[in-house]
C-alpha cells in the first residue's frame, strides 16, 4: 500500500547523559494510508482492518532513505561524568 511520512517526533533525551559525544535524535516513520478510511493514518485499534502478516507500506524515498528516517544532533552543555 501507499504510505506517507509521519511528522518528526520530538527530540529525545541526550545520550549518554554525561560526558563528551552526547547526542539526541528524532525520527519519522512511513505510515500506512488506507484508501477506504479517508484520513486514517497508522494502525488504530478501534478500526477492524485485517491483514495477513504485515502490510508492505511504501513511501516515496527521501534522500535515499527508506522506512525510517532519523536525525541526530549533538547536545550542548552536557555535564562531565563523575
Amino acid at each position: 500500500g501507499k504510505g506517507v511520512w509521519s511528522d518528526w517526533s520530538d527530540w529525545g533525551l541526550c545520550h549518554p547523559p554525561c560526558g563528551e559525544g552526547s547526542s539526541r535524535s528524532r525520527s519519522r516513520v512511513c505510515e500506512p494510508v488506507y484508501p477506504k478510511y479517508p484520513g486514517l493514518r497508522g494502525i488504530l485499534k478501534q478500526v477492524n482492518v485485517s491483514f495477513s502478516g504485515y502490510p508492505i507500506i511504501e513511501c516515496d524515498e527521501l534522500e535515499g532513505e527508506h522506512e525510517t528516517l532519523q536525525e541526530y544532533r549533538p547536545c550542548q552543555h552536557v555535564p562531565p561524568c563523575d
